[in-house]
């Protein structure tokens, strides 16, 4: 048979142009054989998730200078393959039939970088599906036999002596008992038994990052050395054991790794279920613990951890976690919500990554640099903005070398030290957490400007003055001992012992500080006591003496009497030959824990002094003349390198300076911080309604506003301090408001009218660099046109009421549909008519003269050259206001405006005579479904159809029996909805919130609305909402604390007040019920006096009416 030279692979099925495409792979069908004889086989094209049944091998590809030196034959070609590959398939293959396999270098084409990329994404499920994992860790060497066996049987010790099956209790088990158990199940094997074990472990695989995802990914993994096979998890248990044999400082090692995972397969593990399924953990959390694992792609350390991280297999989680994971139920229920709209959206075309940010994406194509940045900046950035990844910044040489930036972990590198991670807040607020990180450049979506440069808000404190050598700690309390006592020598001129009596800045003994600096305060003392925890109970099973939540005040003390214990031993008996020489059981644990935490966060750092005196620890690249820095959002403080005109980040340290670490400096700095971060902005809000008197008194009540420019505003805005009005240029005039932003300096426009925003002023603010809260002209079409409107939640099957749609010479067509459905309508223009474009007939023959009206007559204008008749819905409506940038979305409480003029929900519709908030019947469990079926499909679809929206969703919601369904979106705030709701905003949160959708960051912002409720009534003029007066006198009375009147339709001519519109003023209040909040408000319409008033005197009373639970009855 002819062989050709070359095998080339079969295309996987193309990626489907729409819909969800399946895991594609290949599998290997490896032909009998044995011995010597050539290797044959085969390849099919799979879909993994339906395949038959085959085996997955995990192993290691070898290094790369191996040169292959056999091939494996594929329908006539040969491929080479590696020496280890080739070993493992000899052991493999079965003499007398074909076997089922799965190899990576062999069914990806690993050529082809497209395909690794798409075959990455999935890899979990190749051995998630595979009936079981081969674990080939290689050819047997001497004493393989005797450690399979002493790891099987240490297993078998270790689920004995596991906390779980110890008792309810968990009761303490003698170290002597579990000492002896050890003995006589490996009384009968060689005492080199243990040593072969570590030998085993020794081995390649274990060293290598893509074999992780391969065992954690399993249903059944073996390990398989030639002929010998156990479980690989039985033997991954026997770790412990070496670890407390070999007695070394775990830096180098991944014990950590291995016992997490194991630890998870244990239906009795004290960790719990991950809320992922399929992780082990957080991606930061596993980019530590696998940070001693190789790989020969270094951007492999980070892609081969995607289908194992909690964040690589749910991106919401990035956007919804919360501090030191306190989750409420609404953040899961938004969670699992987001998640099913994250799936669904993914599912509708390939390669939309809608929800996935570039760091979760396996991009082969991406410099290596850039894949780290991106990372990075990922976990920087993620809810909820902590710092926590820029303790893991380890510089093994000068931090300014290289092409890497300083701030940017390098995983591939091994790790020198432990990372300082619990207890402390130096870059928080002590209590509320205020300060999360404060970043800039650092965009949602896009590319940052400078992608290697980090900017991030902190403060200066301090500039070390002094550093000892290196701390290198070797086995033993002498050892331990001999260390520190050659650091106090390398930082102060005096003897530690005898104790001196010299004093630090808070009066404390100087060499209890520098102990404690040895320690990394409370730190250190929580992994002693774990340690201590743990060899209490046999040391067979590593336990986590959880202090952290104690006060502080009581790990601070705890520290310093380790340290004073130490010191104590060191001033009676010198360096002690052993640490059980002492008769005193209480002072040999505390040495043992001493020494444990010293170990752990000392070695491998620098002691240093600064220049005001204080004590620390930090990275061993430090020197004199480095500043210590607190960072906002970070757990420690930093050391910093002044270069030019920025700073390199050194690494993160530890200060003997307990008012610092806790946060309490941080929290002094708060008045002068806010200040800082939020420069106080000029801000041009244009539109003259209540809606704008509103939005101007909330922002000038933030620190954060200057001075609010109303264009062109109303008698009511003019009469609020930090406000002007701005009159003689025309809102139509496009070039006029740009010249006048520039010459007032505005940082920020936000656009109220309706026809502006849907007339694309936004687009013309930001095309002249002009930052501006209105969605663009595309994507405010959504209330421009009701049509539009209606096809694209039909497209996006988003619920709402059946319709028709007909021009405006269809009268007669129109008519017919109408008498033909029998049955109540909802007539609408499809254009904007000012809140008033919707009739509500109760007969055919009111249907059809309204039609007349608006296709015949022109009632409506232009608005009405297009007609939609839609069904007319049973149940209550409410409306739901959403900032979002595009991708975040943020509610606010739903709200119930009363659309019709006349109390019993009589007359003619209006643009909203009165409102309150939040509405009582709305569950919580209701707004997450609106917002999963309605408001995120809706922000979804946008951006897929390239309108992406950025700034205020309102969305008006009929809530009926067979659930939510929408009846109009507009794409602004409502007005008079926004009257009542920016009652219930916290004074800063507007003007961060409308910021942070400006500069797509969104994300980041944790609202929390004030409690109780507000309420606010609509003050008309004679004739509203047709022919209305205009011109008389207004009289408003002094109002109670808490009532304000929001002016809409006023004029002012010289000291007087006049009605100037349909709608003349608002009275708006708040309460600690709905009750209070009604009463409130009318109480404060009774201040308000002109000629003709009306109001209704029915808003929110069917709510005040009801049991609590029900919801309101009829349509609205």
């Amino acid at each position: 048979m002819e062989r050709n030279s070359t095998y080339r692979y079969q295309s996987l099925p193309p990626i489907a142009e729409e819909g969800r495409t399946p895991s594609f792979t290949r599998l290997l069908f490896l032909y009998p054989g044995s011995g010597e004889d050539p290797f044959e086989a085969h390849l099919e094209i799979v879909d993994i998730e339906h395949a038959p049944p085959y085996e997955a091998l995990s192993y290691t590809w070898g290094k790369p200078t191996e040169q292959p030196r056999d091939y494996i034959w594929m329908q006539g070609c040969p491929m080479p393959i590696r020496p280890n590959l080739e070993d493992a398939l000899r052991s493999l293959r079965l003499p007398n039939q074909v076997r089922r396999l799965w190899v990576d270098a062999l069914c990806i084409d690993q050529s082809d970088l497209d395909e690794r990329a798409r075959q990455v994404q999935y890899m979990r499920l190749v051995y998630k599906h595979a009936a079981r994992v081969i674990v080939w860790l290689g050819l047997k060497t001497s004493g393989t036999h005797e450690a399979f066996q002493a790891a099987e049987r240490l297993a078998r010790i270790r689920e004995l002596t596991h906390p779980a099956a110890t008792g309810p209790k968990g009761g303490q088990i003698d170290p002597g008992t579990v000492q002896g158990l050890m003995s006589s199940m490996l009384e009968d094997l060689p005492e080199t038994c243990i040593i072969h074990l570590d030998e085993v472990f020794e081995r390649q695989y274990f060293s290598r990052c893509w074999c992780v995802q391969e065992v954690v990914a399993s249903s059944r993994a073996i390990a398989k050395i030639e002929d010998l096979e156990m479980s690989f998890f039985d033997l991954i248990a026997s770790l412990i054991v070496l670890a407390g044999w070999k007695s070394e400082i775990l830096i180098d090692r991944p014990y950590q790794l291995w016992n997490l995972i194991l630890m998870r397969r244990q239906p009795n593990s004290f960790l719990g279920q991950p809320e992922v399924e399929g992780s082990i953990g957080s991606f930061l959390a596993l980019l530590e613990l696998t940070r001693t694992l190789q790989a020969t792609d270094d951007r492999d350390k980070v892609f081969s951890l995607l289908g194992i991280c909690d964040e690589g297999l749910n991106p919401v989680l990035a956007l919804t976690q919360v501090f030191d994971n306190n989750d409420s139920w609404r953040i899961r229920l938004i969670r699992r919500g987001l998640t099913r709209v994250n799936n669904f959206v993914n599912g509708l075309a390939p390669d939309l990554n809608f929800g996935r940010p570039r760091a979760l994406r396996p991009d082969y194509k991406r410099e290596t640099v850039l894949v780290y940045c991106d990372l990075t900046r990922f976990l920087l950035r993620k809810q909820p903005r902590i710092l926590d990844v820029l303790d893991h910044v380890q510089h093994n040489e000068d931090p300014g070398i290289g092409d890497y930036p300083s701030w940017v972990p390098k995983w591939f590198d091994p790790r020198t030290c432990s990372v300082f991670k619990g207890a402390y807040l130096a870059g928080f607020c002590d209590g509320h957490f205020r300060y999360f990180a404060e970043l800039h450049d650092i965009p949602v979506r896009n590319d940052p400007v400078r992608p290697k440069v980090l900017s991030i808000d902190g403060y200066h404190v301090d500039v070390v003055s002094k550093t000892t050598e290196t701390l290198a700690f070797g086995f033993g309390a002498r050892a331990t001992a001999e260390a520190i006592v050659r650091a106090w020598e390398q930082l102060f001129d005096i003897p530690i012992a005898p104790r001196c009596g010299r004093k630090y800045r808070d009066n404390i003994l100087l060499d209890v500080v520098f102990c404690k600096a040895i320690l990394a305060g409370a730190l250190g003392s929580i992994i002693g006591y774990s340690h201590l925890l743990t060899r209490n109970q046999g040391g067979l099973n590593p336990l986590f003496d959880d202090r952290t939540h104690k006060p502080h005040a009581e790990l601070d003390r705890e520290a310093q009497d380790l340290a004073e214990t130490f010191l104590t031993q060191m001033a009676e008996f010198g360096l002690p030959p052993t640490a059980t020489e002492f008769g005193n059981p209480d002072r040999e644990d505390k040495l043992q824990v001493f020494g444990a935490g010293a170990r752990t966060y000392s070695n491998n750092r620098k002691v240093f002094a600064t220049r005001d005196g204080r004590v620390g620890i930090g990275p061993k690249m430090m020197q004199p003349g480095d500043e210590v820095v607190v960072l906002f959002g970070g757990r420690m403080p930093f050391i910093a390198r002044q270069r030019g005109d920025h700073r390199l980040l050194v690494g993160s340290c530890y200060l003997v300076d307990e008012e610092l670490m806790w946060g309490k400096v941080t929290e002094k700095l708060e008045v002068s911080i806010t200040v800082t971060k939020h420069s106080k902005m000029k801000i041009l809000l244009i539109g003259k309604g209540g809606r704008e008197h509103a939005l101007a008194w909330k922002l000038t009540r933030s620190q954060s506003v200057g001075h609010v420019y109303v264009l062109p505003g109303n008698a009511g805005t003019g009469t609020l301090t930090k406000v002007s009005n701005c009159r003689g240029i025309a809102v139509d005039d496009y070039g006029g408001l740009v010249e006048l932003s520039k010459r007032l300096e505005i940082d920020l426009v936000i656009i109220g009218p309706d026809d502006a925003v849907v007339g694309g002023m936004g687009d013309h603010f930001r095309s002249n660099g002009i930052r501006c809260f209105a969605p663009s002209k595309r994507a405010a079409i959504i209330e421009g046109s009701k049509d539009f409107a209606k096809d694209f939640m039909c497209r996006r099957k988003i619920p709402t009421a059946c319709y028709e749609t007909f021009d405006r010479a269809d009268c007669d067509k129109a008519k017919a549909y109408v008498r033909r459905l029998g049955r109540r309508v909802v007539i609408k223009v499809d254009g904007l008519a000012a809140g008033k474009g919707v009739i509500l007939p109760e007969t055919t023959v009111e249907a059809e003269q309204a039609l007349e009206d608006i296709m015949l007559k022109g009632k409506f204008g232009d608005a009405g050259e297009m007609v939609i008749i839609e069904e007319y819905l049973e149940g209550y409506e409410i409306s739901v206001l959403t900032f979002t940038d595009g991708t975040s979305i943020l509610s606010l409480p739903p709200s119930q405006d009363h659309k019709r003029a006349l109390d019993g929900d009589k007359g003619l519709n209006t643009g909203g005579m009165g409102v309150y908030a939040p509405v009582p019947s709305v569950t919580e469990e209701q707004m997450a479904d609106i917002e999963e079926k309605i408001i995120l499909p809706t922000i979804v679809g946008l951006k897929l159809e390239r309108r992406p929206f950025n700034g205020m969703l309102f969305t008006g919601v009929m809530m009926t029996s067979t659930g939510p369904k929408v009846l109009e979106y507009n794409a602004r705030f409502g007005d008079p909805e926004t009257q009542s709701m920016v009652l219930l905003l916290p004074d800063e949160a507007l003007p961060e919130i409308i910021l942070a959708c400006v500069e797509d960051r969104l994300g980041d912002i944790e609202l929390k609305t004030l409690a109780g409720f507000a309420c606010n009534i609509t003050v008309a003029a004679k004739g509203y909402p047709e022919s209305y007066r205009k011109g008389d006198l207004i009289r408003i009375e002094p109002t109670s604390e808490g009532v304000h009147v929001f002016h809409a339709g006023t004029d002012q001519v010289d000291d007087e007040l006049f009605t100037a519109g349909g709608r003349v003023l608002s009275v708006a209040a708040t309460g600690e019920t709905l009750e209070e909040a009604v009463s409130a408000a009318y109480k404060g319409v009774e201040s308000v006096h002109f000629e003709g008033m009306f109001y209704r005197k029915d808003v929110a009373m069917r709510s005040l009416k009801l049991a609590p639970g029900r919801a309101e009855d009829g349509p609205h």
